[in-house]
């Protein structure tokens, strides 16, 4: 029965890894659109004699973290991003709130919370990354939460081809 746990368990492991973040896109019209999306991260662990009578298994399961993602666009040129968390705390705080002007590819504003432009590998994210306990941010890099900071940022690219 332990082997049947420890494969129920791995399956669940392995579908979970694939679907760690989903979403969807609804067209209201050809200028506007509205995607919706979710992030979950669970664990299950089970002890022997770990049951409060001291004798049985437990059984846990724990939600580690909950993302919900949302955003928009009009025109395809006013955007809206907004993504917020709930942690192991069950403290629901904001990823990121973006409102985004991209009048073409070369040229974009963005202003919000968001994650500021980088090349450091380690802000890739507890989602995307292959360990389980993610490392962190670098602590040279100050920011609010998981990453983030408040600011504008003007991206764009150097040649549209």
């Amino acid at each position: 029965m332990h082997r049947k746990g420890a494969v129920a368990a791995g399956l669940l492991l392995a579908a979970s890894l694939g679907a760690s973040a989903s979403a969807a896109e609804f067209k209201v019209n050809d200028d506007v659109t509205f995607n919706a999306g979710i992030g979950l991260r669970a664990s299950y662990t089970r002890r022997d004699f770990g049951a409060p009578d001291g004798t049985s298994k437990s059984n846990d399961f724990a939600v580690e973290s909950a993302r919900l993602f949302l955003g928009g666009s009009y025109a395809k040129v006013f955007k809206a991003t907004l993504n917020t968390e709930r942690d192991a705390d069950e403290k629901v705080r904001l990823l990121d709130g973006i409102a985004q002007f991209e009048p073409m590819p070369e040229f974009n504003i963005w202003i919000g919370r968001m994650l500021p432009p980088s090349d450091r590998a380690n802000l890739y994210g507890p989602y995307y990354a292959v360990p389980w306990s993610f490392p962190g941010v670098a602590a040279n890099h100050p920011s609010i939460f998981a990453g983030r900071d408040n600011g504008l940022t003007v991206p764009g690219a150097a040649s549209s081809r």
